[in-house]
């Protein structure tokens, strides 16, 4: 074997070292791309291709007044065995519900949910601590048929009594209470949007179609594009390859405001009409025929 052949045998040998040597995460990088295109961006092309009439994009919107306040709030206990923990735990979620309770106000509901559990040390518990946690939603409901004076009453009563709860917890450090104003029923809100978006959907086809030269038929499709979705098995898979955890999706069908004003509900409509001859057309046919 040459000097150069020689050499040629050596640089292979050491690329696939190279090669072998790197993270997983970056050696099945080209596998997740292939996979992302495969299963996201090609049938975009195919549907494209595939879908006669005409396929067109419709925006809606519209608006209402928030009509629900929520407050997020903690109840924990922490201990250095389990058992102790457990028993603050229920302390605590007992008081934290009383205190709510005896404000006496008949609109408010307190839902239970997340519950956490951790063994670790912070600058409260220097030695590692058992914490058991469980978030909780105060909701109070009809604040838009209350005048702002008792709005802000009531705000401030529900306020005071959630620092008081978690005076001295890791909650009162990080800045205590999460305030938001949402839609209890979002529904006719999202209605009245996907109403609109499709009335501009059939206004954008009727126009195409008139240059098209023909007219506009009925919907064969209608799809919701308002936010862009992700193939849910190419998103595992990716986040296994990195071996990340897949972020918990938000709760769906909420819509909420940092404030109290109306709050807009957008809709994306894609559309898809059959394209018709015109009256014209179709008698320029019947007498060639």
């Amino acid at each position: 074997m040459t000097g150069k052949g020689r050499r040629q045998k050596a640089e292979g040998r050491n690329s696939r070292t190279e090669l072998a040597s790197l993270p997983t995460a970056f050696r099945l990088l080209p596998f997740a791309f292939c996979l992302y295109f495969a299963f996201c961006v090609l049938p975009l092309f195919a549907a494209a291709d595939d879908e006669p009439g005409i396929t067109v994009t419709g925006a809606g919107e519209a608006r209402a007044r928030p009509d629900c306040l929520e407050f997020d709030v903690q109840a924990a206990g922490a201990a250095e065995l389990s058992g102790d923990a457990i028993v603050k735990f229920h302390e605590r979620l007992r008081r934290v519900t009383d205190a709510f309770q005896k404000l006496g106000i008949s609109q408010l509901r307190l839902e239970e949910r997340d519950l956490s559990i951790s063994d670790v040390a912070n600058e409260q518990n220097p030695r590692p601590h058992v914490t058991i946690a469980r978030a909780l939603r105060i909701v109070i409901t009809d604040i838009h048929k209350l005048p702002e004076d008792d709005l802000l009453s009531l705000v401030g009563k529900v306020m005071d009594t959630a620092k008081d709860m978690s005076a001295g917890s890791e909650q009162a450090q990080q800045g205590a209470v999460a305030v938001r104003f949402a839609l209890g029923d979002p529904k006719a809100v999202r209605a009245e949007a996907c109403k609109r978006a499709f009335a501009d959907a059939r206004e954008e086809g009727q126009r195409l179609a008139q240059l098209a030269g023909g007219r506009l038929g009925r919907a064969l499709s209608v799809q919701d594009v308002s936010s862009t979705t992700t193939n849910t098995t190419v998103q595992e898979t990716i986040y296994a390859i990195y071996g990340a955890q897949l972020p918990q999706p938000e709760e769906p069908g909420r819509i909420v405001s940092n404030s109290l004003k109306d709050i807009p509900v957008r809709v994306s409509l894609r559309v898809r009409f059959e394209l018709l001859e015109s009256p014209d057309q179709a008698s320029k046919t019947v007498v060639e025929k």
